[in-house]
């Protein structure tokens, strides 16, 4: 008798969804890690100085001020977006520090989470959903803002899966991914 301790277990990834969610990401990764430790620019400071401020007073976000057009204004007048991306950047310079490679590198998630939203939405919308996903990342406006700390990729990312979840939830009757998907 012999005992198969190491027991081979098959994983099929010929023309499956998996393998081209997979690569999807390696798409991903492979197409924004030349710009990982790229500065930060256009309105990247505003994000990093509330994720600052959300890192030593989580409850007030906007409680500061910033000379961003001449004179000194109240954040809250010169920054109009939910601080939930200020959060996340916070989060991650917690665990990864504030660098230009961590802050990009945590941004990866996003790109990832936009393109396989897509892939994952055109699987069940079109024949072609690794297709979809690739033509979503090599856009140029989404490479361009995939290389930024900035809210939009964010944005994208849970408008896709957003309407992915309304999708499942009406074709299963469920009421929990409606309300995910609000």
């Amino acid at each position: 008798m012999s005992l198969d301790l190491y027991p081979t277990i098959t994983f099929e990834m010929k023309n499956s969804p998996t393998r081209d969610a997979f690569f999807a990401t390696i798409a991903v990764i492979a197409a924004l890690a030349p710009f990982l430790n790229k500065a930060f620019h256009i309105d990247d400071p505003l994000f990093l100085w509330i994720a600052h401020q959300i890192s030593q007073h989580p409850a007030n976000p906007y409680g500061f001020s910033v000379n961003w057009y001449v004179s000194a204004k109240p954040m809250f007048s010169v920054m109009q977006n939910p601080p939930l991306n200020a959060y996340y950047m916070a989060l991650a310079a917690g665990f990864l520090g504030w660098s230009e490679l961590t802050m990009h590198g945590a941004f990866l998630v996003p790109a990832v989470a936009a393109v396989l939203g897509t892939f994952f939405l055109a699987q069940r919308l079109s024949g072609s959903p690794l297709l979809a996903a690739l033509l979503m990342l090599f856009t140029p406006v989404f490479l361009v803002s995939a290389t930024t700390v900035m809210c939009d990729v964010w944005l994208l990312a849970l408008w896709v899966w957003s309407v992915d979840c309304w999708l499942r939830g009406l074709e299963r009757h469920n009421y929990w991914l409606l309300l995910l998907a609000s």
